[in-house]
């Protein structure tokens, strides 16, 4: 797992566009479908495009087998990967468009390792675009330039308008067992409360066959210190055993105690879902 890499990016602005992975097209399924990507803003797309080119290469420590990522099979190039991203795909014939918040990456996946295509470093914003074998990344700063801070707010924008559908498609998959894209919408809205823990819970457990410890204590974090029991108790025991979390002893009891006075300890059924969840791998 890309621990060290992601630990870095817990920012709202990178889970925003982490979890808006929105495979959108012919063959989309219908909770992907009912929200329109960032990948088709016209603002956004026109300010990236006047940016520079992406590096070919990434540090050592960025990347390696088995890491998460969103994939599809792309007719006469492999199954292609992009991390922490959000994309509109279509598929008859195979168009792909992708912004990547840095830390982040395009590579081909083959069984034993991923060949890393672009990558995006930290602080930037990138646009990448494909159409049959054909491709293509830019990026700008994401602070230090006045595109990057303009794409920040219309991030910020589109998360605030779109939170309450984006909750009920999140809901909607996770009804269907389409957990990936569950985890992906339920990430983006702070209320309710149990949001948080229903998407970390599906990251923690790798449901659909994508883990990530990191970004699954974050989302957890958040429900716990809302004051929800389940992830009050989850976060307790991440912090006790070190699971996405630098172990801290100090911290763990805090969450195991917060967990244990909480008057209200009910548990929906949707906790419950992803609680038990059989854990299959993606092909």
């Amino acid at each position: 797992m890309r621990q060290a890499a992601f630990c870095g990016a817990l920012g709202l602005a990178t889970i925003f566009a982490l979890a808006a992975i929105e495979p959108a097209g012919a063959q989309a399924n219908p909770a992907s479908h009912a929200i329109s990507p960032l990948a088709t803003n016209p603002d956004v797309l026109r300010l990236l495009r006047a940016g520079d080119a992406c590096p070919d290469k990434a540090p050592a420590k960025f990347y390696g087998p088995g890491l998460g990522g969103i994939t599809w099979n792309v007719p006469d190039l492999g199954r292609l990967s992009a991390y922490s991203s959000t994309c509109a795909v279509t598929t008859s014939p195979f168009a792909m468009r992708c912004i990547i918040t840095g830390p982040g990456s395009v590579s081909l996946k083959a069984a034993a390792d991923d060949q890393i295509l672009f990558y995006v470093p930290p602080d930037f914003t990138a646009l990448f675009e494909a159409e049959g074998a054909k491709m293509n990344c830019v990026m700008v700063p994401a602070k230090k330039s006045s595109a990057g801070r303009r794409i920040n707010k219309l991030i910020d924008q589109y998360t605030k308008s779109r939170a309450n559908e984006m909750y009920g498609v999140g809901v909607s998959a996770l009804r269907s067992h389409d957990f990936l894209d569950a985890g992906s919408y339920l990430a983006i809205k702070f209320e309710p409360m149990d949001s948080g823990y229903l998407a970390g819970t599906i990251f923690d457990r790798g449901l659909d066959g994508y883990q990530n410890k990191p970004l699954a204590a974050y989302l957890i974090g958040r429900s716990a210190s809302q004051g929800y029991f389940p992830a009050q108790r989850r976060l307790g025991e991440m912090y006790r055993d070190g699971i996405g979390v630098a172990a801290d002893p100090q911290t763990a009891n805090f969450w195991l105690h917060a967990a244990k006075s909480n008057p209200n300890k009910a548990h929906s059924a949707l906790d419950q879902l992803v609680e038990t969840a059989q854990v299959n791998a993606r092909p």
